[in-house]
């Protein structure tokens, strides 16, 4: 068997132990995704936006609660082109 083969069986049999979990599971929240004052995924969802604006405005959005200024900039600007390149 190839190797990629042996990769997706292992990624599907791990899809497969999610369901298994118990109800009760209980997934932590990192405090950098708690947004007390609503939900951005909710804003997207009324505003109709694309994967692209999210992710951009997203990453805007949290510059300054990651730590990761420069970083999270310059992603911005890469997920804009790749939103320009693919207008």
């Amino acid at each position: 068997m190839s190797d990629s083969r042996e990769k997706w069986e292992e990624i599907e049999n791990f899809g497969n132990h999610i369901k298994d979990l118990p109800v009760d599971f209980k997934y932590v929240t990192p405090d950098h995704y708690i947004n007390e004052n609503g939900s951005l995924y909710k804003i997207a969802n009324e505003r109709g936006w694309n994967a692209y604006q999210f992710d951009a405005i997203k990453r805007i959005d949290r510059v300054n609660k990651k730590g990761q200024f420069k970083e999270d900039i310059e992603k911005t600007i890469v997920v804009l082109k790749l939103m320009l390149n693919n207008k």
